[in-house]
């Protein structure tokens, strides 16, 4: 596996919903979420997000 280090945009994006995104995807694990300067969350994976979940992440920006 290729754990590290990833981005998202936190536009429209909580944490909350990142959170609960990686969990479904990933599992309870500590993905160690903090807001960067730039207005970008990072968190720690264990592999590159594929461009269909990027898609689920941004689609999340529209939900409540």
């Amino acid at each position: 596996m290729d754990y590290g280090w990833r981005y998202f945009s936190t536009y429209r994006l909580t944490k909350a919903a990142l959170e609960e995104f990686l969990t479904k995807k990933f599992g309870d694990w500590n993905f160690y979420i903090s807001e960067t300067e730039g207005n970008r969350y990072r968190f720690w994976i264990q592999r590159d997000l594929t461009q269909a979940e990027e898609d689920e992440i941004i689609e999340l920006r529209w939900k409540g």
